[in-house]
């Protein structure tokens, strides 16, 4: 528990903003830029999801969506080595 809250007092933030640069960039957030945020925070894509959620950034059940029209971690490129 306390990775989770160092996690969202220190690095939510940044994440946040780079969420919100993203968007602006394109115009829209696409699930590749989920995928990029997973792969620059370490962090996997259910975990991304639920935090973008709770902070308003996306609609509840978007994974779960992008999941059901056949999206995978690695097919939005999340991918660590």
């Amino acid at each position: 528990m306390l990775a989770i809250a160092t996690f969202r007092q220190n690095t939510l933030p940044q994440m946040l903003e780079d969420f919100d640069i993203s968007k602006q960039v394109s115009g829209k957030f696409t699930p590749q830029n989920l995928g990029d945020l997973c792969n620059k925070y370490r962090i996997p894509v259910t975990t991304a999801s639920q935090l973008l959620e709770e902070c308003g950034r996306l609609p509840t059940g978007t994974w779960d969506r992008l999941q059901d029209r056949g999206c995978t971690a690695r097919s939005i490129g999340v991918a660590w080595s």
